[in-house]
Protein backbone atom coordinates (compact mmCIF):
# COMPACT_ATOMS: atom_id res chain seq x y z
CA UNK A 1 0.00 0.00 0.00
CA UNK A 2 1.17 3.09 -1.02
CA UNK A 3 2.09 5.70 -3.62
CA UNK A 4 4.62 5.95 -6.67
CA UNK A 5 7.21 4.38 -4.99
CA UNK A 6 4.76 1.12 -4.17
CA UNK A 7 3.45 1.25 -7.12
CA UNK A 8 6.69 1.55 -9.76
CA UNK A 9 5.56 4.75 -11.30
CA UNK A 10 7.10 4.39 -14.65
CA UNK A 11 8.43 1.19 -14.33
CA UNK A 12 7.80 -2.47 -15.69
CA UNK A 13 6.00 -4.77 -13.36
CA UNK A 14 9.19 -6.64 -13.08
CA UNK A 15 11.14 -3.91 -12.04
CA UNK A 16 8.50 -2.44 -8.97
CA UNK A 17 8.85 -2.95 -5.40
CA UNK A 18 6.17 -5.80 -4.51
CA UNK A 19 7.46 -7.91 -7.77
CA UNK A 20 11.14 -8.00 -6.81
CA UNK A 21 10.37 -8.51 -3.05
CA UNK A 22 7.83 -11.34 -3.80
CA UNK A 23 11.06 -12.50 -6.21
CA UNK A 24 13.64 -12.09 -3.59
CA UNK A 25 11.78 -14.11 -1.11
CA UNK A 26 10.74 -16.48 -3.93
CA UNK A 27 14.74 -17.20 -4.25
CA UNK A 28 15.37 -17.18 -0.40
CA UNK A 29 12.95 -20.15 -0.44
CA UNK A 30 10.91 -18.24 2.11
CA UNK A 31 7.75 -18.43 -0.37
CA UNK A 32 6.55 -20.90 -2.54
CA UNK A 33 4.86 -18.88 -4.68
CA UNK A 34 3.49 -15.52 -4.84
CA UNK A 35 0.96 -12.86 -6.16
CA UNK A 36 0.19 -9.55 -4.96
CA UNK A 37 -2.41 -6.73 -4.66
CA UNK A 38 -1.05 -3.06 -4.86
CA UNK A 39 -3.41 -0.53 -3.04
CA UNK A 40 -1.12 2.64 -4.61
CA UNK A 41 -1.15 5.65 -6.87
CA UNK A 42 1.02 7.97 -7.77
CA UNK A 43 0.89 11.25 -5.76
CA UNK A 44 -1.02 10.01 -2.94
CA UNK A 45 -0.97 11.03 0.81
CA UNK A 46 -1.54 9.52 3.80
CA UNK A 47 -5.53 11.39 3.29
CA UNK A 48 -5.92 9.82 -0.10
CA UNK A 49 -4.45 6.05 0.93
CA UNK A 50 -6.65 6.32 3.88
CA UNK A 51 -9.65 7.44 1.47
CA UNK A 52 -9.14 4.35 -0.78
CA UNK A 53 -9.02 1.96 2.02
CA UNK A 54 -12.93 3.56 2.99
CA UNK A 55 -14.40 2.90 -0.43
CA UNK A 56 -12.74 -0.20 -1.00
CA UNK A 57 -14.00 -3.87 -0.73
CA UNK A 58 -10.81 -6.14 0.24
CA UNK A 59 -11.86 -8.85 2.27
CA UNK A 60 -8.53 -10.82 1.58
CA UNK A 61 -6.15 -11.65 4.13
CA UNK A 62 -2.04 -11.55 3.17
CA UNK A 63 0.75 -13.14 4.57
CA UNK A 64 2.81 -10.36 4.01
CA UNK A 65 1.95 -6.82 3.60
CA UNK A 66 3.68 -3.53 3.24
CA UNK A 67 3.50 0.44 4.01
CA UNK A 68 5.17 3.01 2.45
CA UNK A 69 3.15 6.57 2.29
CA UNK A 70 4.01 10.15 3.03
CA UNK A 71 6.48 11.03 0.29
CA UNK A 72 3.52 13.10 -0.94
CA UNK A 73 2.88 14.60 1.80
CA UNK A 74 6.30 15.89 2.38
CA UNK A 75 6.56 16.70 -1.00
CA UNK A 76 3.28 19.10 -0.24
CA UNK A 77 4.69 20.29 2.83
CA UNK A 78 2.36 19.12 4.50
CA UNK A 79 2.89 18.87 8.51
CA UNK A 80 4.19 16.27 9.81
CA UNK A 81 1.56 16.33 12.62
CA UNK A 82 -1.02 15.37 10.23
CA UNK A 83 1.23 12.44 9.09
CA UNK A 84 1.18 11.26 12.09
CA UNK A 85 -2.48 11.74 12.29
CA UNK A 86 -3.85 10.42 8.74
CA UNK A 87 -0.67 7.43 9.12
CA UNK A 88 -2.63 5.58 11.69
CA UNK A 89 -5.69 4.19 9.65
CA UNK A 90 -3.44 2.58 7.06
CA UNK A 91 -1.31 1.23 9.76
CA UNK A 92 -4.40 -0.15 11.31
CA UNK A 93 -5.65 -1.39 7.63
CA UNK A 94 -2.48 -2.82 6.78
CA UNK A 95 -2.36 -5.27 10.20
CA UNK A 96 -6.12 -5.85 9.67
CA UNK A 97 -4.94 -7.60 5.95
CA UNK A 98 -2.14 -9.53 7.81
CA UNK A 99 -4.37 -11.14 9.88
CA UNK A 100 -4.22 -8.65 12.81
CA UNK A 101 -0.31 -9.79 12.98
CA UNK A 102 1.81 -6.82 13.47
CA UNK A 103 4.97 -8.63 12.48
CA UNK A 104 3.34 -9.56 8.97
CA UNK A 105 3.44 -5.82 8.24
CA UNK A 106 7.04 -4.20 6.79
CA UNK A 107 6.39 -0.31 7.08
CA UNK A 108 9.31 1.38 4.83
CA UNK A 109 10.30 4.89 5.68
CA UNK A 110 9.52 8.00 3.53
CA UNK A 111 12.17 8.65 1.42
CA UNK A 112 14.04 11.91 2.59
CA UNK A 113 13.55 14.44 -0.96
CA UNK A 114 15.93 17.21 0.58
CA UNK A 115 18.55 14.85 -0.12
CA UNK A 116 18.25 14.50 -4.01
CA UNK A 117 18.67 16.67 -6.46
CA UNK A 118 14.99 17.23 -7.06
CA UNK A 119 14.22 18.20 -3.56
CA UNK A 120 17.73 20.81 -3.43
CA UNK A 121 16.31 21.80 -6.79
CA UNK A 122 12.95 22.54 -5.42
CA UNK A 123 14.14 23.89 -2.15
CA UNK A 124 12.56 20.86 -0.35
CA UNK A 125 13.33 21.03 3.59
CA UNK A 126 14.75 17.84 5.01
CA UNK A 127 12.82 16.82 7.67
CA UNK A 128 14.11 15.62 10.90
CA UNK A 129 13.35 11.87 11.83
CA UNK A 130 9.88 11.28 13.79
CA UNK A 131 10.09 9.48 16.97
Amino acid sequence: MGDSYTKGEALGVSESFPFQLINSLYKESLIESGSFKIIAETGWTTTELKNAIEVGNNTAIYDLVTLLIGANNIYRNYSIELYETKFQQPLQYAISKADNNAERVIVLSIPDYGYTPFGKKQKILRRQKVQ
